[in-house]
């Protein structure tokens, strides 16, 4: 099992496990800051996750045996909001739709949708989301070779950029990771253009994942390009 993952930036993450080796928490820490992601379990099923400083948290629902939506809504229901993430999926088990949605007094608005594209060899290769008259598109290029590896570590608990691959229903299929991710970005009749570039190099021994360079490339904006190099420790 991972116990750690420790970063160039100074930045470390720490994994607890309960009794049966589900991971119930990340205790992240930098510099003088600290926090953590909580991991919540009904079974074999992961309930809700949430970060300890955070209002919200994700609550998740099923149906067939597979993850058929998460809430994300305040953790005290003391106030309206949130947002809703829904699945469908394809009959051999592969995620083929994405919903999202915006809870507010109004009611649940659908806000976007996500289509996802798949390789002859089962592997993601593209996911599309329309909506809002704009067209965002993140083409996997390249995979690693095969590696374990527990997607709760990669997931976050809020709206980030890349949910529409990094979310468990896409995550727990993989056994390859993603090295490289290319979002493209149309807005209304303008020509398409790449946004940002998620690259991974990764070591992998014995299918273990062992050293990952991460590099973000913004081409429209380089000076907002970084990278950082994470050591995973094991038992």
């Amino acid at each position: 099992m991972v116990r750690a993952i420790q970063w160039d930036n100074g930045l470390r993450a720490s994994m607890l496990y309960d009794a049966d080796s589900t991971l119930s928490r990340i205790r992240y820490s930098f510099r003088n800051v600290a926090g953590s992601t909580v991991i919540e379990w009904e079974g074999k099923r992961v309930k809700s996750m949430y970060e300890d400083e955070s209002r919200n948290k994700n609550t998740y629902y099923y149906a067939d045996g597979r993850i058929s939506h998460f809430i994300n809504s305040p953790r005290q229901a003391t106030s309206a909001g949130g947002y809703k993430m829904e699945f469908d999926y394809k009959s051999n088990g592969q995620l083929a739709k994405l919903r999202y949605f915006v809870i507010n007094e109004a009611g649940t608005n659908l806000k976007t949708e996500t289509v996802y594209e798949y390789s002859s060899s089962g592997d993601l290769m593209k996911a599309t989301t329309t909506g809002d008259n704009s067209i965002v598109t993140h083409t996997i290029e390249q995979y690693s070779a095969p590696v374990d590896f527990n997607p709760l570590i990669f997931i976050e608990v809020g709206l980030y950029e890349n949910y529409t691959v990094f979310n468990l229903p896409v995550m727990t299929r993989m056994k390859k990771y993603p090295l490289r991710i290319v979002r493209t970005v149309q807005i209304g009749n303008e020509a398409a253009y790449i946004d940002k570039i998620d690259e991974h190099i990764c070591e992998i021994s014995n299918r273990r994942l062992n050293k990952i360079k991460s590099t973000i490339t913004v081409p429209k904006m380089p000076q907002y390009s970084k990278s950082v190099t994470g050591v995973f420790e094991y038992d």
